[in-house]
């Protein structure tokens, strides 16, 4: 189990770690609240609250994905207290809905005022999901009862996932005028949204390996053919293993495209 990390301690959840800043416009330390009885209700209009996104940064980096999620809120009669929570939800990539992913603690207003604005820096989000968070919102008066309370959702931030890919795309085979001897093309595009350093390629022709070929580094998008000159000829009916970056050197976004098992194209 991983921790959730923020200021001021949270609770542990079963996710990914994520740390949790929170910044406090108006200053001043914040406390723990618990909802109480509720008693006088006040009604809201939802200029009373908003939630909103500040801020979404993308990144290969874990700590460089981020999200600032806001919150703000109006007194409503003079002498309330207000607090926040943030419900931090999740969308992977191909999920049908946001699910929660961290109930962070309410955030107490430290003193009185007429409007409250509090800032959730929330780091390490994992990619290829969208996030965004739930605000509650809770108006107390001045005897600690629950005159009022809201919910709204912020917008969206999207984590991409920005790794390479390293994509099979096909093989050539030319039969050379030496006999038993062939000449093979593996086709290699970078699918992935960041560059990929310089890889290796492996082919194995009538069960036997060939000695592996290097590769220069590709941009994204970019295709490169990886050449293995001089190789045995495919028996017909044959087929041949390729294996791109077979060691694993390169964190891709999508390891299971590295690999190909295809029929000999040679008569």
């Amino acid at each position: 189990m991983k921790m959730l990390r923020c200021r001021p301690i949270v609770a542990a959840l079963a996710i990914p770690v994520i740390a949790v800043v929170a910044l406090l416009a108006l200053g001043g330390p914040a406390r723990a609240a618990r909802p109480r009885g509720e008693r006088g209700r006040v009604a809201l209009t939802q200029a009373q609250e908003q939630a909103g996104l500040a801020r979404c940064a993308q990144s290969l980096q874990p700590n460089g994905r981020e999200a600032d999620f806001v919150g703000q809120m109006r007194s409503l009669k003079a002498g309330d207290h207000m607090a926040m929570r943030f419900t931090v939800l999740q969308r992977p990539t191909g999920a049908p809905a946001f699910t929660e992913l961290a109930v962070l603690p309410w955030r107490v207003q430290p003193f009185h005022a007429p409007v409250w604005r509090w800032i959730e820096k929330v780091r390490d989000l994992p990619a290829a999901a969208q996030y965004r968070a739930r605000v509650s919102y809770l108006w107390r008066n001045r005897h600690g009862a629950v005159i009022a309370h809201a919910q709204r959702t912020t917008p969206i931030c999207g984590e991409a996932d920005l790794r390479p890919n390293l994509h099979y795309s096909g093989l050539r085979a030319v039969a050379l005028s030496q006999p038993g001897l062939a000449r093979y093309t593996v086709s290699v595009r970078n699918t992935g949204r960041s560059p990929a350093p310089a890889f290796d390629t492996t082919l194995v022709v009538n069960g036997e390996q060939l000695a592996p070929v290097s590769a220069p580094g590709l941009a994204p998008t970019q295709a490169e053919g990886v050449v293995f000159k001089q190789a045995p000829r495919c028996l017909p009916g044959s087929e041949l293993d390729v294996a791109i970056d077979p060691s694993h050197l390169i964190d891709e976004s999508n390891e299971t495209d590295n690999t190909a098992t295809v029929p000999c194209p040679l008569p």
